[in-house]
């Protein structure tokens, strides 16, 4: 049966009791007017009444008891921890308020007292094969129980507890889950996991010294393959006899190396200053860096459904699912039209770069591409689903003395096929820390968001030193807008982008890229001649000629010129293709500079129309958000989980 919104609870209306009879007259006392309490009472007061704020919480907080043993290589590890939603406690809120069934049910039951227990048991092993090389596997199994108990008083204690005991264990069986009477909200969860990995690293050291210094360098290589399986369980009581059952099956495989350098000077010190001494030079002398990529493939498979254990087919089939293998029992609900099922695979590459000297991060970059697709069935349909990801990080030293700014690009594409009508989305977003705010570029943030349709009322007035500053932009481009995007051709998107500069940085004229071309390859010309003949005074005197004819930045607008000509490139090559095979178009704009990401952005929103999702800019200490256009494309999360997770 479909999968449907939970009816709203039941209220039980309770009669009031017979008014009693009027009793017998009695003279007033004499009245005395209370004294005013103290401020120093009223301090008590307060503080009393934080205590007893303070002991609730940390009675209702998670208490966890643990267990290791080890024998040889084989290492093990068993916990338990309980949660005890007690009233006006932040558990209470996350464990009861936060879920329909369970507040209603506490409201209409004043003695119940929700309790969540969880139990886990883990071994894992790790077996050193020589020369660098190793294997690991380890496993663990997880249940959870979630539900309530009446607890009049001390003397039911006892009994809540072994009733809590019993129900760690899933029932497996519809009559075994009926039997237990559980409330409305009532959840068990029973999660495994198994994984193997093995890993070989080799290095190599060198050292000299020189008493007291000595200097080391060392160079290693780790190349590791770890593949993990992930199965679950979820049962949730809802009204009646109805019942909600989840099953899952994850598996992930992945592969990544790594390239590491490290080099130092250690300093034998002959006291405890001098010892201090020594240590603060090695730490501030240390060098490491290191180059790092992955590639990990997914693939996941659920199945939900809604039972109705007043049923004969509905006793059958919750018997069936909680009995079989999370795949046989997804494929059941499946083949049996029960509810929905999912299915989803996923390839994701990263990359990364990391330099230090000292304490300080001299660069640190990093590059995530991912692609998923995913087939979502149920009773009304199947619908289609794909989403291509991109992300890049650029922060440290460098990044602040070369381009000003540590940035954050993410672009996401999607899209969403159901009978046959396909709605597509793409999100582009822009993140940036700017160590030295200046009031041009304020001056030009406050264009960009005037120009996005999105003003930024309140900034504060331009200095020529703001301090540290940050800004951050989100637009979606869903729909029509796609396709408007795919319509325009590649001379309109030079033009909307050139535009884009021309109006943010508040000039008369456009980027000399667009409307002087054979002069400026003229000066571009000049100035790599010079950069490959290594004449930084011929690179400088270009650049100021440049700047004097044009009022303008030569190295930036090579940047601009070198950035359009990748978007265009992408786009183009894209505009036939679904959003979901869109990698290489959000690539090309996320590598960009931030002024450029702003110009794409810009000239993205005037080609298609595309909305403002947030802007905001923190400047002088103060902050300033855009009203927003419209909410986020929703990720293949939003579409799918409604349906996977308990109605509401």
């Amino acid at each position: 049966m479909p999968i449907r919104p939970a009816s709203g609870p039941s209220v039980n209306v309770v009669p009031a009791s017979a008014p009693a009879a009027p009793a017998a007259p009695v003279a007033p006392a004499a009245t005395t007017t209370p004294a005013a309490p103290s401020r120093f009472d009223a301090t008590v007061t307060r503080l009393k009444g934080k205590a007893l704020d303070l002991v609730m919480d940390q009675a209702a907080d998670e208490h966890e008891l643990g267990k290791g043993v080890s024998f040889g290589l084989l290492q093990g590890n068993v916990k338990v921890a309980e949660k005890v939603a007690l009233p006006g406690t932040d558990t209470f809120k996350e464990l009861v308020t936060a879920d329909a069934r369970r507040a209603a049910h506490a409201q209409a039951n004043p003695d119940a007292v929700w309790v969540a227990t969880r139990a886990m048991a883990g071994a894992s092993m790790g077996v050193p094969l020589g020369a660098g090389a190793s294997l690991g596997f380890s496993g663990s199994v997880e249940v959870t129980s979630v539900m309530a108990h009446d607890v009049k008083g001390s003397t039911d204690l006892a009994a809540t507890l072994a009733a809590q005991g019993k129900s760690m264990v899933l029932p497996l069986d519809a009559e075994g889950l009926q039997s237990l009477g559980a409330a409305p909200g009532s959840e068990w969860l029973v999660r495994g996991q198994t994984s193997a990995s093995a890993s070989l690293g080799v290095g190599r050291s060198v050292g000299y010294g020189i008493d007291p210094l000595t200097a080391a360098a060392s160079v290693g290589v780790n190349v590791g393959a770890s593949s993990s399986d992930v199965y679950t369980k979820r049962v949730k009581v809802l009204e009646g006899t109805r019942v909600f059952v989840q099953v899952g099956k994850q598996d992930t495989d992945s592969l990544g190396a790594s390239i590491g350098l490290s080099a130092g000077v250690a300093v034998q010190g002959g006291n405890a200053v001098a010892e201090l001494a020594a240590k603060e030079v090695e730490k501030r002398t240390r060098i490491a860096a290191s180059i790092s990529g992955s590639v990990t493939r997914g693939e996941k498979l659920m199945g939900a459904a809604v039972l109705d254990l007043a049923t004969p087919a509905g006793r059958e089939a919750y018997d069936y699912v909680l009995r079989a293998s999370p795949g046989d029992a997804a494929a059941f609900i499946k083949s049996q039209n029960l509810g929905v099922h999912y299915a989803e695979t996923s390839r994701t590459t990263a990359t990364g770069l990391n330099a230090q000297v000292g304490t300080a991060t001299l660069l640190a970059t990093s590059t995530v591409r991912g692609t998923t697709t995913g087939t979502l069935e149920e009773p009304g349909g199947v619908t289609l689903l794909s989403q291509v990801d991109y992300g890049r990080n650029v922060g440290g030293f460098l990044a602040r003395l070369a381009v000003g700014e540590e940035r954050s690009v993410t672009v996401r594409a999607g899209s969403v096929t159901r009978g046959g009508a396909t709605q597509q989305a793409v999100a582009v977003s822009l993140a940036v820390k700017d160590p030295k705010l200046t009031g041009e570029e304020l001056v030009q943030l406050r264009r960009f968001g005037t120009a996005m349709g999105a003003p930024l009322d309140g900034l504060p007035a331009p200095q020529a030193n703001l301090g540290k500053g940050e800004y951050q932009v989100t637009i979606a481009l869903t729909g029509g807008d796609v396709e408007r995007l795919r319509q325009g051709t590649d001379d309109e998107l030079r033009l909307a982008f050139a535009t884009a500069h021309q109006e943010i940085a508040g000039g008369a004229a456009r980027p000399p890229w667009f409307d002087q071309q054979p002069t400026f390859d003229w000066y571009k010309g000049r100035a790599q001649d010079a950069q490959l003949g290594n004449d930084p005074n011929a690179k400088q005197a270009a650049e100021k000629e440049y700047r004097a004819q044009f009022g303008r930045d030569l190295g930036k607008d090579i940047d601009s010129q070198l950035a359009i000509d990748a978007v265009v490139k992408q786009v183009g090559a894209a505009r036939s293709r679904p959003v979901g095979e869109w990698g290489k178009v959000l690539e090309a704009i996320g590598k960009q500079p931030s002024g450029d990401v702003r110009a794409v952005t810009l000239a993205l929103r005037r080609l298609s129309t595309a909305d403002v999702v947030s802007l905001s800019v923190t400047a002088g200490g103060k902050t300033v958000s855009a009203q927003p256009q419209v909410a986020a494309p929703p990720t293949i999360g939003d579409v799918t989980g409604p349906l996977l997770n308990a109605p509401g």
